[in-house]
């Protein structure tokens, strides 16, 4: 009886050993896809930030355009109406 009981307790001994180090791969393991997980996360902020930081450079771009291209439609708009203007005047003067 006492040589099964040792026998016994042997085989639990040797399956808690074996189940603790399981625990530690899996622990070591897991700590290690968390360090990966937080890389390629970090990785991907990097690069959103950077997209973004490019998209508000090109909106700033567009936005600097745009503003050219009105200061000329109305340059062109007034001096169409100065010239109409012009004209009127000078039929009106002419008469």
């Amino acid at each position: 009886m006492n040589r099964r009981f040792t026998a016994s307790h042997e085989e639990i001994s040797a399956l808690r050993a074996d189940m603790n180090r399981q625990f530690a791969e899996s622990r070591e393991d897991a700590i290690r896809r968390f360090a990966e997980a937080r890389e390629e996360t970090n990785a991907l902020r990097a690069d959103t930030n950077h997209r973004f930081e490019r998209l508000e450079y090109r909106n700033q771009r567009l936005d600097d355009r745009m503003d050219r291209h009105f200061l000329w439609l109305l340059g062109v708009q007034v001096t169409v109406l100065i010239t109409v203007m012009a004209a009127l005047i000078s039929v009106v003067v002419a008469r």
